[in-house]
């Protein structure tokens, strides 16, 4: 029985190409041919006998043949197709959105700046801090957070500005308010052209408005994120231990770096300065704080002015009642008095500070009607009143007993005098 022959299939252009080749060369002449090659001659000189092998040269020939026909098989050798230039297609007009975002930042940035915050130390300069800032005037001064450029108490504090234009200038502390985490310096030499923020309103805002902020996370300048308001009035504890109330929160990215920077509305209006974050990492997780312009605008002058940013105070030392003295005492929140200045505003209204070893003393837990936490409350109700007016202060006095009373009396707020700097 014969074996079954399977048809080759069609040949490929290289072996097709390879055979004709072959026979216009001569190669196919019958032996003794002019010129044509004696088949059986060459046959007869490299006859293979049993156990020989085929020669280097036929099995290199062999091996480089079988290799040139695999890669035309796979197309190694095929000519290149025409490649077509892509065309750009035009995008078309900005969002209504984005060309907002756009107007937003390139009106405003030119009023961010980056602050470093430097000591030295014999020959070296050590950096302190670094945050961002907002050019309050012309005249060169910023506003920043407290936190960013704490004087030190010496002649080796340096304060670094850098503008929008990348200039670098020196700048001076002016004055600080740690209750409300804010700080002005101001530009030792002051150039031509600073654009000073636009001043807003937060009087009104409302959860769920677009905000931007622009700052210089992680020493990044001139950076933008967008968020909404996510609440209003929110309390919060700062880097220093500060206990802020009344803060703005929201959930445009803020990382360090970003603290006392610009906190935008819609509008491209200045409405609060941010001042914290809430991470269990120290990095952005959406939930931002920010001081409202509303509760800094009014100190600010008289900052500029090296005077404190309240007009007149009870004339106490004070501190949050916090554990173990709450236990103590059993009283859970207020204002424990600490000391009384004499010939103040609570000393002429009989106040008392507390005493440790006696138990005896004044906590203020109302001022005003309104329920206060903390000091920082209480410094809420004091910016609203000037020098000679009169306040209604509610004490929780306990007299060294188990108990307590509750001791409404009314307190002159005396004028407070600048320090000394």
């Amino acid at each position: 029985m014969k074996p079954a022959v399977f048809p080759a299939g069609t040949l490929s252009r290289l072996e097709d190409g390879a055979i004709s080749q072959y026979e216009a060369s001569g190669s196919s002449r019958q032996p003794g041919d002019e010129n044509g090659y004696d088949v059986r001659s060459m046959t007869d000189r490299y006859t293979r006998t049993p156990g020989s092998s085929i020669t280097p040269l036929l099995a290199g020939a062999a091996l480089v043949l079988a290799g040139y026909l695999m890669l035309d098989r796979i197309g190694t050798f095929d000519s290149a197709p025409d490649i077509e230039t892509r065309v750009v297609t035009p995008r078309g007009d900005l969002a209504d959105s984005e060309k907002t975002t756009i107007e937003i930042f390139e009106r405003n940035s030119p009023s961010a700046v980056h602050i470093t915050s430097t000591h030295r130390q014999q020959r070296r300069v050590v950096s302190q801090g670094t945050g961002s800032g907002i050019i309050w005037d012309t005249q060169g001064y910023i506003l920043t957070n407290y936190h960013v450029v704490t004087p030190r108490g010496d002649t080796n504090h340096e304060i670094l500005v850098r503008l929008h234009d990348k200039t670098t200038l020196t700048a001076n502390y002016v004055f600080g308010y740690a209750y409300v985490d804010m700080a002005i310096i101001r530009l030792d030499k002051p150039p031509r052209g600073l654009k000073p923020a636009v001043i807003g309103s937060s009087g009104d805002l409302r959860v769920g408005q677009n905000v931007f902020a622009i700052g210089n996370p992680f020493g990044l300048e001139q950076t933008l994120t967008s968020g909404i308001i996510s609440a209003l009035n929110r309390s919060i504890k700062t880097k220093g231990d500060v206990e802020l109330d009344g803060v703005i929160q929201v959930d445009a990215a803020i990382n360090p770096g970003n603290s006392g920077g610009l906190l935008l509305d819609s509008a491209g209006m200045l409405i609060g300065m941010n001042t914290a974050i809430y991470s269990q990492k120290g990095e952005s997780a959406g939930i931002g704080f920010a001081v409202p312009i509303d509760r800094i605008a009014p100190m600010v002058p008289r900052m500029m002015a090296k005077k404190p940013p309240i007009d007149a105070g009870l004339g106490i030392k004070a501190h949050n009642l916090r554990q173990p003295l709450g236990r103590e005492v059993g009283y859970g929140y207020g204002v424990v008095i600490t000391e009384v200045t004499p010939g103040g505003g609570a000393d002429e209204a009989g106040l008392r500070a507390m005493s440790r070893v006696t138990g005896v003393g004044d906590v203020i837990v109302r001022a005003e009607g309104k329920r206060i936490e903390t000091l920082n409350g209480l410094y809420r109700v004091l910016e609203k009143h000037k020098g000679g007016d009169t306040i209604t202060i509610t004490l929780a006095r306990f007299d060294g007993t188990d108990g307590y009373h509750v001791v409404p009396t009314k307190v002159t707020l005396k004028l407070l005098e600048a320090p000394k700097r």
